[in-house]
């Protein structure tokens, strides 16, 4: 047997029992059998006659006994099912060596704490660890051990002593200690002050123990110095140091402890090397995510009478949260005390009475937790009453039940005077009455305990639904007092029916108001046995009928266990819940009732069965019904055919065909016929082996809906969506029973339209689309048995008839988040493929390969530093029959250019720009419920709305049909949506001509006036745009031949010279609008180098200026010119300003093409262009074929590691440490050097992210380096050596993008990595800087090496422009 103790030291509270859960979660998911044990020092019995405010609540387990709460962590973390004799309490101790004693198994010895108690101590942690707890035979492999209490406390002593005697018989290869600590961080100083943990390990070792691993418990993460310290100091090796620093789930532990691999300390320590497996975590981190991800929010109320303290309902909230989790909702609880909302309130405290009402009041659901005691019992009553009342789902647990019944027979029996005799012993109409075989003297351990069964007596009643229909459950119970049996019958008339009683049929389990939508109470405790993964039924139903969508678990439904996955039943008909959070409830059938077949069933099992959306489960019930066509009867966009010489130059097209396809908002461009680019999506490995996500979308509430807000009722009901059309009359609303697929409507939330759905390879997704179509379309010819396929046209008009009068539920799915570029483009780019190939250059190379379009020069994108989906990078969809794109804007009002790869046609609409607004008065005028909830829907691409409503409201709609191959265009402000006719692929991406500047400056004051955030900064484009036209102007001779002609832009009428006078002239206004009181500030060049700055009041850029306050604003709060953000007086406020209104001013006459201007201009641009480069180029030591735009922070999927050259930037020199350790052979090593570089990102290969550089200094280790990912600072790696640091991050990228499937052709680029390089050790600058340092060469073995190497490294010095670096003088 191997034993982990867990110890806490400083002060109490720090998280032991979950430090111990998480131990035994990563234990497990290395193959080990674990067992847990908890110690309480407390003289109690057990903690059943404890007060909640003393230790929170007390947990019960099956076999009756009343413990610590923390087995039920371990019992929710581990899923397993402790005994009385896992938690070892002093008083049972002492009882048991007094009955001893008694008995004279001493045989006259004098009995003392050491050796009798402390033997009795081990020998009862010997036992106990041998007995399974998880259901199997054999003992386990792993006992943890907490020990409750702090380190010193006197009463923990004897317990210490016999643990110490453990790890001594046991021997050091079978025990592991692991002491939690505090490492407090004083607000005065700031910094993590290691002495507490100092001092508690040494009064450890006092005791007798030897920590073998630490694990600091801190605010935030243990820096690594610190860590160093306590090493030296604890003589606990640094790698066995441990952060647990605070996260918002406790969920999040197991996770930080696998990440700082505690496991590989442990199994050192335990000598598991041979037994243990590399831990598996996958479907822990999975819930997590999901737990994370979640935002649509449910309120539950608990009325209680311990709120005071969280921990006095902790199983009721895990429960809560388990459900919560399981139905896809962001949990929101309310602790409303329940003397608060009593009349005696009112009247001493209103404020508090009235806060507790409005918390009621503005819950979803209501919850009445256990108890005992008269106190609160009032208020209690009142918010049962209101519940059921005002229909309210209500859950009412032991005591909850109680109230339940007694506001029920108050309130419909017409008894007032109703109560329980705990509280009133002479009541005249006893409810709740005493249990005979309770005893009346004592309190510990005698009320009625532990697993008990309970039969359905009302088969089909909401709780026996909820629980399967089963015959009977097994739940835990903890009460002595019960519903009176005189009264069941005339409550019974009265309308509360008993859905469940115990074995003998006279005790109640149950009770519910059938009239009620939920309201129910249990004499149990459901929330004992509730675990992630395993809901408790009644919490589950709660969370949903609080949502609204109770129906969503009521038919026959019970969950179970199946080949490690969460299934939900419907009789014989399966349903994958999403592995452990199983958030995904939709039906797989329209029909709930019919059952799979026997051979879906055993493919379920073989399989790991697939996901509700797969096309192995979904049944399309849904029909064409060609009777009642709505194709829209509207124009045709224009169609281009572009000779192969006017393909040639991409943006050079577009400006040709702009002036004929603009007032259409979208045209067609069929490519000449020898363009056939390759896609390397029908490449086996992404076509067979590659998943993406997808969403759900349905299709016949993308017009008709109704607002997902709640609208008030009488009484406070919650509403139900009605289906009826806002914009048609509603005929037949489903009257049929037919469905095409299953997701039940009461899913919707305030995120319409965005439910995810499965993961499919093309593949799949292509099979299932097929079979969609098939069966919706589905009928023979008259010829014969031919199949029958629709036309386009014919699609279109069920299409439309399906948005626009709606019969069937229609969902279908469509690829989505593919910006995380799990498939990548559709087009090859250089690097793709292992062997270059001729004939693919014309299609890598050309302006019209998506990847290239939107930087190609004369796009004024190239002035964007970073890359962004969907606008710089190129965004994929995979389509089926139906799936849509609802009507919508491009961002930033830019040109988009999107090509369809392979599949059926997409049928397109636009609207040109010149009457983007009369789309939005119709829109506002036929949905005005739908905008009055969401003034801004048209951003949310969830809403489709009819082109021949918008003919009839005088709104021009054009329509394309794009065939695979082609290319559609869609303009500046135009609207645009569209469908899809069956499976296809189509790509997009963004582009900005030079005409697009007046529109992207219109598109800058409407997102203003919105509040809406930008994704791009118009003026970085526009000043990037007039620094390349002044090169331009002032280049000669061929130089100026190589570069697109920026001239036709300029001069006094050219379109960049109006666009940079239009937006002077609006900044000239503004500053002059802010008044005189503000000093004029020079922005540094700097301001936003680290990301976008962005108005506090409207989010807009503020790249060219921002307004501030030195006395009200933070460092990083700033408005725009627009807005003031500040009253203050006096010098306090400024104006930044990149450029002054006469700088802006001459950029202009330099435009205009004014020699003097224009010279200062070309010298200030090539001046910014050197001091941007000053730093030193890092050169990676990586094959390269290829190139790279080093500018962009996203590089391509597939040439992923074509890059050339990247800057280090010097933060702080540090300062000079005499000592070996201090430097090597080829580089000083100053104490807290730090410097900065790009590199790509560990999380997300796919983009180029600043990581951090630093030295700390770690005692007598010497320097320790440390390099952070500078966007996630938990992202860190320490070691001894700057190489091995910049190897491990290396290592990290090479791992993910093999997670990721990228190409293994790239993946052997990144074979080596230089980290003296990336800390800067090799820049010219930073060497001279350091050695600087150090003019008498007290560092020996540095000044000895440059000395042998003397000539040469003078042959390969650089020549310095700069004579200081940190302020160090490099002359």
């Amino acid at each position: 047997m191997k034993y982990v103790l867990v110890t806490g030291g400083v002060v109490s509270g720090l998280g032991k029992g979950i430090t111990a859960s998480s131990v035994g979660v990563l234990l497990q998911s290395c193959g080990l059998r674990v067992t847990c044990i908890k110690i309480d020092p407390y003289l109690n019995y057990d903690a059943g006659t404890i007060s909640p405010y003393e230790h929170g609540e007390v947990f019960v387990l099956d076999d009756g006994s009343e413990v610590d709460l923390d087995l039920g962590n371990y019992e929710r973390f581990l899923d397993v099912t402790l005994t009385r004799d896992n938690n070892i309490t002093y008083g049972k101790i002492q009882q048991y060596v007094m009955e001893k004693e008694r008995k004279g198994d001493y045989l006259g010895e004098t009995v003392q704490i050491v050796p009798h108690v402390t033997d009795t101590i081990r020998e009862w942690v010997e036992r106990v660890a041998m007995i399974p707890v998880d259901g199997k035979e054999g003992p386990p492999d792993v006992c943890i051990i907490e020990l409750g209490g702090t380190i010193g406390d006197n009463e923990s002593r004897p317990f210490a002593d016999a643990l110490s005697q453990l790890s001594y018989s046991v021997g050091r290869e079978n025990f592991c200690l692991i002491h939690v600590t505090l490492v407090p961080v004083l607000s005065v100083v700031g910094e993590q002050k290691t002495k507490p943990t100092q001092h508690s390990i040494r009064d450890l070792r006092g005791l007798g123990l030897t920590p073998n691993i630490i694990a600091c418990r801190s605010t935030e993460v243990l820096e690594e110095n610190v860590k160093a310290k306590l090493s030296r100091f604890c003589y606990v090796p640094i790698q066995n140091i441990f952060s647990l620093y605070d996260v918002h789930s406790i969920w999040h532990i197991p996770l930080l402890l696998r990440e700082q691999k505690a496991h590989e300390a442990i199994s050192k320590v335990l000598n598991l090397s041979g037994i243990a497996k590399e831990p598996s975590l996958e479907k822990w981190a999975s819930m997590v995510e999901i737990s994370d991800s979640l935002n649509v929010p449910v309120r539950i109320a608990i009325v209680g009478k311990y709120t005071d303290l969280s921990d006095a309902y902790l199983s009721v909230l895990k429960a809560l949260l388990h459900a919560s989790v399981a139905f896809g909702k962001k949990l929101v609880v309310d602790m409303v005390p329940s003397c608060d909302l009593e009349k005696t309130t009112k009247k001493e405290n209103s404020r508090a009475y009235e806060a507790a009402w409005k918390l009621l009041k503005d819950a979803d659901g209501v919850l009445l937790p256990g108890g005992f005691g008269d106190r609160g019992i009032e208020g209690m009553i009142l918010a049962a009453k209101y519940a059921r009342e005002n229909s309210i789902p209500f859950l009412g647990i032991c005591l909850g039940m109680q109230i339940a019944v007694i506001e029920f027979a108050r309130s419909l029996l017409c008894l007032p005077d109703a109560n329980s005799t705990e509280f009133d012993p002479e009541t005249k109409h006893p409810c709740i009455v005493f249990m005979p075989e309770g005893s009346t003297t004592h309190m510990g351990g005698t009320m009625r305990l532990g697993s008990r069964r309970a039969y359905f007596h009302v088969k089909d009643s909401k709780s026996a639904r909820l629980y399967g229909n089963k015959e009977f459950v097994d739940e835990r119970h903890r009460h002595r007092y019960e519903v009176n049996p005189d009264m069941v019958a005339s409550l019974e008339q009265a309308g509360l029916s008993f859905a469940a009683k115990d074995e003998t049929g006279e005790r109640t389990e149950i009770v519910e108001v059938p009239s009620h939508p939920f309201f129910i109470g249990a004499q149990f405790h459901p929330e004992y046995k509730s675990r992630p993964g395993k809901v408790s039924p009644l919490f589950l139903g709660l969370i949903a009928a609080s949502c609204g969508e109770l129906n969503a678990v009521m038919n026959p439904v019970s969950i179970h266990q199946d080949n490690q996955n969460m299934y939900l039943e419907k009789n014989k008909t399966k349903f994958l819940l999403r592995s452990l959070g199983f958030v995904d409830w939709r039906v797989i059938g329209s029909n709930p009732m019919e059952p799979f077949s026997a051979a879906q069933n055993k493919e379920d099992k073989d399989t790991n069965v697939e996901s509700p959306s797969s096309p192995h489960h979904r049944e399309v019930l849904a029909r064409w019904d060609p009777a009642d066509a709505k194709r829209p009867d509207i124009g045709e966009a224009p169609v281009f055919h572009p000779t192969s010489e006017e393909f040639e130059d991409t943006l050079a097209y577009i400006e040709k065909i702009r002036p004929l396809a603009e007032s259409f908002g979208i045209c067609r461009i069929v490519p000449p016929s020898n363009w056939s680019p390759p896609c390397r999506l029908k490449e086996k490995s992404i076509w067979k082996d590659t998943k993406f996500p997808t969403r759900i979308q349905i299709v016949d509430l993308l017009q008709n809906r109704e607002p997902m807000k709640k609208k008030k009722k009488p009484k406070g009901r919650k509403r139900k969506r009605g289906r009826n059309s806002r914009t048609v009359p509603y005929k037949k609303r489903y009257g049929s029973v037919s469905r095409s697929v299953s997701t039940p409507k009461t899913t919707e939330e305030e995120t319409f339209g965005f439910n995810s759905g499965s993961d499919f390879t093309l593949e799949d997704f292509e099979k299932y689309a097929r079979y969609f179509k098939d069966y919706y379309f589905g009928r023979k010819d008259n010829a014969g048995d031919t199949e029958w396929t629709p036309t386009v046209e014919e699609i279109e008009g069920e299409y439309w008839r399906i948005i626009e009068q709606p019969t069937d539920e229609v969902e279908v799915s469509y690829g989505a988040d593919l910006e995380n570029r799990v498939l990548g483009s559709g087009f090859y780019k250089r690097g793709d493929m292992k062997t270059g190939r001729s004939d693919m250059e014309p299609y890598i190379a050309s302006g019209w390969n998506l990847n290239n379009l939107a930087r190609l020069p004369g796009s004024l994108l190239s002035f964007e530093d970073s890359n962004i989906s969907g606008v710089l990078v190129p965004w994929l969809y995979v389509g089926m029959c139906f799936s849509t794109f609802c009507w919508h804007v491009e961002d930033n009002h830019l040109y988009s250019l999107n090509y369809h790869h392979f599949g059926e046609p997409k049928v397109w609409y636009g609207v040109p720009g010149s009457h983007a607004t009369g789309l939005e008065k119709a829109m506002r005028k036929h949905l005005p419920d739908l905008f009055d909830e969401q003034p801004d829907l048209l951003h949310g691409l969830v809403t489709q709305f009819s082109p021949s409503i918008l003919k009839d409201e005088g709104v021009p709609v054009y329509r394309a049909v794009q065939n695979a191959g082609e290319y559609v265009l869609t303009f500046p402000r135009a609207y645009h949506s569209g469908f899809n006719s069956g499976f296809n692929c189509a790509e997009a991406v963004n582009v900005a001509p030079i005409d697009w500047l007046s529109h992207g400056q219109i598109a800058v004051e409407i997102y203003s006036q919105e509040t809406r955030k930008t994704s791009l900064s118009h003026d970085k484009i526009l000043l990037g745009a007039a620094y390349e036209a002044v090169k331009s102007l002032s280049a000669s001779g061929e130089d100026n031949t190589k570069r697109f002609s920026w001239k036709s832009f300029c001069g006094k009428d050219g379109i960049l010279t109006k666009a940079m006078e239009a937006r002077l002239r609006i900044e000239e206004r503004r500053i002059e609008d802010l008044g005189n009181g503000f000093s004029l500030v020079k922005m540094d060049k700097d301001f936003d180098s680290k990301g976008e700055m962005e108005c506090i009041s409207c989010f807009s850029d503020l790249h060219l200026s921002a307004t501030g306050c030195n006395n009200c604003s933070s460092s990083e709060e700033y408005g725009c010119t627009k807005h003031d953000i500040c009253s203050c007086e006096g010098n306090d406020r400024f104006i930044y300003l990149r450029y002054t209104i006469d700088e802006l001013s001459s950029l202009i006459r330099a435009l205009e093409g004014e020699s003097d201007d224009l010279k200062t201009w070309a010298s200030k641009v090539v001046k910014e262009k050197q001091l941007h480069e000053e730093s030193f180029d890092l050169n990676l030591d990586l094959v390269s074929d290829g190139e790279c735009n080093t500018a962009s922070e996203i590089c391509d999927d597939a040439s992923i590691m074509e890059f050339a050259a990247y800057v280090v930037e010097p933060i702080n020199l540090g300062s000079l440490v005499v000592g070996k350790l201090w430097c090597n052979k080829d580089a000083i090593f100053p104490k807290g050097f730090k410097s900065r570089v790009k590199f790509y990102n560990i999380q997300d290969p796919m983009r180029m992210s600043y990581y951090v550089s630093e030295i700390l200094d770690a005692g007598l280790m010497g320097p320790l380096f440390r390099v952070t990912l500078e966007e996630s600072k938990d992202e860190s790696f320490s070691y001894v050596s700057p190489q091995k640091c910049w190897e491990m991050v290396l290592l990290r990228v090479k791992e993910e993008m093999i997670r990721r499937s990228i190409q293994e052709q790239d993946v052997h680029m990144l074979e080596s990595i230089d980290g003296l390089k990336m800390f800067g050790f090799r820049s010219p600058f930073i060497v001279q800087a350091t050695e600087a340092l150090d003019p008498n060469h007290h560092l020996v073995q540095y000044w000895n090496h440059k000395n042998e190497t003397a000539c040469s490294m003078s042959n390969s010095s650089l020549s310095l422009t700069k004579t200081k670096l940190f302020g160090v003088d490099l002359n």
